[in-house]
């Protein structure tokens, strides 16, 4: 009787064979601590995560606040001196550590950083923007997600910044005057910010070459009667193609555009 024997069929692992840029590339799309853990795979993988160019740091990720901090600091310790081109930081509220937060953000500044997306909230007190961020000459993208204090250089400049995200939660302090002069190739503006009952509040919104604006303002929870809230906006955008508008407080919007725009004004009260 004759006897098969059926050959074992190895399975490559062809994933392991891709370009070292391409497993960074891939890398980049999961959560900075899922791409360390990839190191365990084998010696090959060992080499990769240290050069993936997009960090996404979340607290989420890890049982205990400690431990996040603690991996966020010996990971850009021990990354290596390779370029950043995403930088995505959420912290809990908690101002002791901000001297540590302050060093993470100038570290991705150091490492020519493109996009810069932050979330720290403050306890008794906000978190202040280091200033080598103003002079930060390869940023292109900057996501404020909380409310920040910044105390600029005398003279700086953001000359590649096109895309800005800034959350304002002291309606009674205007960051646009003070930035927007700074950041001459902006493009997409975003304003989310809640302003309280009997509160006035005034944006100077000025960008030669901004096309796109979205500005959602809505009444702090503690506060009944939004409609006594007075908010005027005067915009300066002479390339405005989109505006859209998300609020629960009674506005004043004066445009000085000289297109008309690409798409309806969207205005949505609530």
């Amino acid at each position: 009787m004759a006897i098969k024997f059926k050959s074992k069929v190895r399975v490559k692992d062809r994933i392991s064979d891709l370009p070292d840029a391409i497993l960074c590339h891939i890398l980049s799309f999961i959560p900075t601590k899922y791409a360390v853990r990839t190191s365990t795979l084998s010696t090959r993988w060992k080499k990769v995560w240290p050069s993936v160019p997009c960090l996404d740091f979340c607290p989420k990720d890890f049982d205990f606040y400690e431990s996040f901090l603690m991996f966020v600091n010996r990971l850009l310790l021990y990354r290596g001196s390779s370029d950043i081109q995403k930088f995505r930081l959420r912290c809990l509220k908690d101002d002791r550590q901000f001297p540590l937060i302050d060093g993470w953000i100038c570290t991705a500044i150091m490492r020519h950083v493109v996009e810069l997306d932050l979330d720290v909230p403050g306890g008794s007190r906000i978190f202040e923007l280091p200033r080598s961020l103003f002079i930060c000459r390869t940023l292109r993208v900057l996501k404020l997600m909380s409310s920040f204090a910044f105390d600029t250089p005398k003279s700086w400049c953001l000359p590649s910044l096109k895309v800005l995200v800034v959350t304002v939660d002291r309606p009674d302090n205007d960051p646009m005057r003070e930035l927007l002069p700074h950041c001459p190739a902006i493009e997409d503006l975003t304003i989310k910010g809640s302003v309280g009952q009997h509160v006035i509040s005034n944006f100077h919104i000025s960008a030669l070459q901004l096309k796109t604006l979205t500005i959602i303002l809505e009444t702090r929870e503690d506060d009944h009667f939004p409609v006594k809230n007075a908010c005027t906006l005067i915009i300066r955008a002479p390339k405005l193609e989109n505006l859209d508008i998300d609020q629960r407080v009674l506005s004043l919007y004066l445009l000085d555009t000289a297109k008309s725009f690409a798409k309806p004004l969207f205005i949505f009260l609530t």
